[in-house]
């Protein structure tokens, strides 16, 4: 069972002429994490296994217990600017957050003790994430465009602990363009990852006789590259 401790937030939003900022720092601190623990079934649990009517063919035993303390904090601090351009409305606004999470191991036998599984634990998702977007409104035209920046992570390939790697930062963009044709009807033309990026290869990717995993599993990009699209909605209020 996990036993949550200290959870502690604020923020604080501020106006700098037409610029608004608000800026939140989180703090969430848990003891007695679960891990999930594996042991080999020896020759002398056999015996064991058959009086509780257990098949004698089973080679190891998975079981969760309380393994490890953590503590994970950071900020999220998001701005935003609107202004006057091209005869429409014009929004520029940044969100960025930054977590970061350490981990305490209590239990001897723990899995963490892999300093590769504790990397992977404490570094499995970026630390930075950041997005900056533009949208442009005027009568019944609209236009957005997105950067979305992911920091560096761990990935163990095909989760393998012996095979683990740091994935560089990368930048996905999506754009989208709308016309409400009527009060009802709205016809978008859009991407995401419109220049079709792909997160850095496993170095074992390519390799014969790993599974043809090529990209990180865990990628928060995904590993599709980009997605084109066109669409229409009505709404029927």
């Amino acid at each position: 069972m996990n036993r949550k401790k200290p959870r502690v937030s604020f923020g604080v939003l501020s106006e700098i002429g037409i610029v608004n900022v608000t800026l939140d720092y989180f703090y969430i601190n848990v003891k007695d994490r679960l891990s999930l623990f594996t042991s080999e079934i020896t020759a002398s649990d056999a015996p064991l296994l058959a009086a509780s009517g257990i098949n004698s063919n089973v080679a190891n035993i998975q079981y969760y217990a309380n393994d490890f303390n953590s503590i994970t904090q950071g900020i999220d601090l998001v701005t935003s600017l609107p202004f006057e351009f091209l005869w429409g409305n014009n929004m520029l606004s940044l969100a960025f957050n930054y977590t970061n999470t350490e981990l305490e191991v209590t239990n001897p036998k723990s899995p963490i003790s892999n300093s590769n599984v504790r990397k992977e634990r404490e570094g499995g998702i970026p630390k930075n994430r950041s997005v900056l977007t533009y949208a442009y409104t005027k009568e019944a035209l609209s236009a957005s465009i997105r950067l979305n920046y992911y920091g560096s992570f761990y990935n163990a390939q095909f989760n393998d602990v012996s095979l683990i790697e740091k994935v560089d930062p990368i930048i996905i963009t999506d754009a989208e363009i709308s016309y409400n044709v009527t009060d009802n009807l709205v016809v978008a033309l859009g991407a995401k990852n419109i220049f079709d990026v792909y997160p850095e290869e496993n170095s074992k990717g390519r390799t014969p006789g790993f599974l043809g995993a090529i990209y990180p599993i865990n990628s928060p990009t995904g590993y599709n590259g980009g997605h084109y699209y066109l669409s229409m909605g009505w709404d029927f209020s």
